[in-house]
């Protein structure tokens, strides 16, 4: 299992940054390399920046931002998603800056280039997206371009019992944006799975991360929007945790 890690997400739609709620709403945040560079002085363990419009309207991977955010110095590894199409695309994400790359449409709908790019890059460079909801019974995946719920594939399975990527970012769209909300019925159905897990979506306070983080197989939390309520947010969470959890630099 990787170390412990506090992961900082900013989402971008049309270039900028926002704040979501629910994958129904959202309200502007500003510039996004300010939003990454304050992540990086606060000291989060990892930045994501998810560009959720480029898949949509099959925009392709933004390369420009990729490169922007590349060229300001950041000591925080950056992770990239959005519109990655194929194996060439996430190699050219790499190139421009990115240390690792993210796959939400791609890793549910094209298992196959999954495993080409797991091949070409290393596994370690691959992280699974799936945007979940959790009943009683079963354990939906949402298409956030549909916007239409299916239960997990054999495919998505396979992918990640057969180790083609690193870890699986298991996102609670429903409370995505609301803190506090995280739906831990989500974690009873990847348990089995034995991969190892970033949790997103719902998640704000020190006590909901120290419990979230404590699972077996969670290797991370991410936390977006309430992280840019105050400056002193990340510094209060890992405070309030066990400081070998963490990465070190």
């Amino acid at each position: 299992m990787l170390k412990k890690r506090l992961i900082g997400v900013i989402t971008v739609y049309e270039k900028i940054a926002i704040q979501s709620f629910g994958y129904t709403k959202s309200l502007p945040l500003g510039d996004v390399a300010d939003l990454a560079e304050n992540l990086d002085r606060w000291d989060v363990d990892e930045i994501l920046v998810q560009s959720i419009d480029r898949s949509k309207y099959n925009l392709g991977p933004n390369f420009k931002l990729i490169e922007q955010l590349g060229n300001i110095g950041l000591r925080t590894p950056l992770i990239y998603g959005g519109g990655i199409r194929n194996s060439n695309d996430a190699i050219k994400v790499i190139s421009k800056g990115a240390d690792r790359i993210i796959c939400d449409h791609l890793f549910r709908n094209n298992p196959k280039e999954i495993l080409k790019i797991s091949k070409q890059l290393g596994r370690q460079c691959i992280i699974g997206s799936l945007p979940v909801r959790a009943t009683n019974e079963k354990l939906f995946t949402y298409d956030y371009i549909s916007r239409k719920e299916k239960p997990l594939s054999a495919n998505v399975l396979k992918l990640i019992q057969g180790k083609a990527i690193s870890e699986l970012l298991l996102i609670d769209y429903l409370n995505e944006g609301f803190s506090g909300q995280f739906d831990k019925k989500i974690l009873s159905y990847v348990e089995k799975l034995k991969t190892d897990l970033i949790l997103f979506g719902g998640i704000g306070g020190a006590d909901q991360v120290k419990e979230l983080i404590s699972g077996n197989n969670v290797s991370a939390v991410a936390i977006g929007n309430s992280l840019n309520y105050r400056e002193d947010g990340v510094h209060l969470i890992k405070k309030s945790l066990p400081f070998q959890m963490f990465r070190q630099e």
